[in-house]
């Protein structure tokens, strides 16, 4: 937490320090300069040195404190946008997609995401943390020196602190215990106020659902912080009332003293000011060990991040893939069980991809056509068993250097809102801005009398919200992602995971021949892999893969599994049927 701020701008947060330090020692000149002002005027001390010093503490303290409000602004938004970048660069530099989708490792990001701004105040803790020290010190010396009972005040100040602290980490704990529900309520919020959500929820009449569930959820998450805040609250009570009846106690022993000849009348106003500032260090250290135990916290969550992301980071693998397959993609005995399941969702996958072939995956929902897609891609390594890229494992990869060689489309695709050129070139980074190759991909998918239709082609900026942008249909979108993915020409392993749902079948036909011809596989002879409900289409695959509950059931060209009795050949007479009555499947 203390590096934090000297990580994000040195330069600026050790100066913030020094003029911290700086008014903290001129706050006390003032203090000290009123003390040789009243000795001055009973006639015990030079009243021009007391002026002297009172204007001089004086100017330096508006100084100081002009100067460090104007770095506070500049230096808090360099802290907000290196907290920002660092938790994002942890999060997407681990290679695979665990923490996504475990509840434990999401519930400790989201823990961080939404307290950013607690990081934030790293700079308040130490700027400020390090002026109420100096002052504390140099206060509590001068104090001294006029009575040590004045110490007394200090170890109730650090019970003070202590019980401000105990009351910050029972909130925080009580705030982690329902941040799954925190996060439900979050994700709920979204669907109600997303505009792509906005049609289905008015037709549905689920919005009043939506908010019911939200407030519930809200509530009975503040509900236990609440608690802990009340309890927190008793305990600052009853150590901050032992601070003032021993406050008062103090200084009405000391003004005694004074008054009895057992001390100059400067050192009783010293007493008073430096009473009343001692309170108000207090009172600040307080309110910061609240704060910094809910900081410190989100700290803790900060580190574990860096370590698990590290950690990931330390066995990636360096290899790199084949510049084309001879042989293909082979699975060996593949099992996967997703982190915390009970059941694996893929089991005893023995398979082989040819090179240069489309394989049709197909299969009822949860069959586990999609999980298997994500251990292709290298998103997520197996359970047991293992990928071989041309004999090569793939957990010998490193999966940057796989992941350009992947290319996929999935049924819910990112909707970028972006002008075209930029939707369809961000495909392919570096040719991006490449004019020929983004109306190549285009054409690659059909795409181009689409774009032709659009107000300014490919300058047209997509989706709603900005001036002069237009929305896409669903299946434009799909087209769009299509061309994105075209942007690669030579991929090892192209994923089509339902990219054409909202598409017409007779389009969806057309590309998929476009693939087994090769107008758009590439020259490195790679593999395409398609998911799709639609069986009319997958007769132009080279190899058809049926999955069961998680398992291999039936493997081969179309007209075979076809004239046999399996699953394969139940689903098409089901679909087939449905075309000829017009009702559904």
């Amino acid at each position: 937490m203390l590096a934090l701020p000297f990580r994000a701008a040195p330069l600026m947060a050790t100066t913030q320090s020094a003029l911290m330090v700086a008014q903290a020692l001129a706050a006390l000149g003032q203090a000290f300069g009123v003390k040789v002002l009243v000795d001055a005027v009973t006639g015990d001390g030079s009243t021009s040195l007391a002026f002297a010093l009172l204007i001089a503490a004086t100017c330096a303290t508006l100084l100081f404190e002009v100067a460090g409000t104007a770095l506070w602004a500049t230096l808090n938004e360099r802290m907000d946008s290196y907290i920002q970048q660092r938790v994002l660069t942890l999060t997407t530099a681990v290679p695979h997609i665990a923490h996504h989708e475990r509840p434990d490792l999401a519930d400790r990001i989201s823990m961080i995401r939404g307290n950013l701004g607690e990081l934030q105040n790293s700079v308040t803790f130490v700027v400020d943390g390090l002026n109420m020290l100096v002052s504390g010190i140099a206060v509590l010396a001068v104090l001294t020196t006029v009575h040590p009972l004045v110490l007394l005040l200090l170890v109730l100040a650090g019970l003070r602190v202590w019980a401000s602290g105990r009351g910050a980490r029972g909130i925080l704990t009580a705030t982690e215990k329902s941040q799954a529900k925190t996060r439900l309520a979050g994700q709920l919020e979204e669907i109600a106020a997303a505009p792509r959500y906005a049609t289905e929820v008015r037709v549905s009449g689920l919005a009043a659902t939506l908010l019911d569930r939200i407030l519930t959820l809200r509530a009975e998450a503040r509900r236990e912080t609440e608690r802990a805040a009340a309890r927190g609250l008793a305990l600052r009570l009853a150590t901050g009332l032992a601070y003032g009846l021993a406050y008062g106690g103090i200084l009405t022993f000391i003004m005694n003293r004074a008054i009895h000849g057992h001390g100059s009348v400067g050192d009783a106003a010293l007493v008073l000011l430096l009473s009343v500032q001692l309170e108000g260090l207090a009172q600040g250290v307080a309110g910061q060990a609240r704060g910094m135990a809910g900081t410190l916290r989100v700290v803790a969550h900060l580190m574990w991040l860096t370590e698990y992301s590290g950690q990931e980071q330390a066995h990636i693998a360096h290899g790199s893939p084949p510049a084309s397959l001879h042989r293909g993609i082979e699975l060996r005995g593949v099992t996967f069980a997703y982190p915390g399941a009970a059941t694996p969702t893929l089991r005893d996958i023995n398979l082989t991809l040819p090179a240069g072939s489309v394989i049709a995956l197909v299969g009822e929902n949860g069959a586990g056509k999609s999980t298997l897609v994500k251990l292709l891609c290298g998103l997520y390594p197996p359970t047991a068993g293992e990928i071989l890229i041309d004999g090569q494992r793939l957990t010998d990869i490193a999966p940057d250097a796989w992941r350009t060689r992947v290319t996929a489309v999935f049924q819910d695709a990112v909707r970028y809102k972006l002008p075209v050129t930029d939707a369809v070139g961000i495909g392919l980074l570096d040719d991006r801005q490449d004019i020929q190759a983004v109306h190549a991909a285009l054409h690659r998918v059909d795409a181009e009398r689409m774009i032709d239709s659009l107000p300014r082609g490919l300058e047209t900026r997509l989706g709603k919200g900005f001036a002069g942008a237009v929305d896409l249909s669903g299946g434009q979108w799909q087209r769009l992602a299509l061309a994105r993915s075209a942007m690669r020409r030579d991929p090892l392993l192209r994923v089509l995971d339902e990219p054409t749902s909202a598409i017409d079948p007779e389009s969806e036909v057309a590309l998929v021949r476009q693939y087994t011809r090769g107008d758009i596989q590439g020259s490195a002879n790679g593999v395409t892999v398609l998911i799709t409900h639609r069986l009319s289409s997958v007769h132009l695959a080279d190899l058809i893969v049926v999955l069961d509950n998680g398992r291999i059931a039936e493997v081969g060209a179309q007209q075979d599994l076809i004239e046999g009795s399996g699953i394969f050949a139940e689903l098409f007479d089901l679909q087939t049927a449905a075309y000829r009555t017009g009702e559904p499947g």
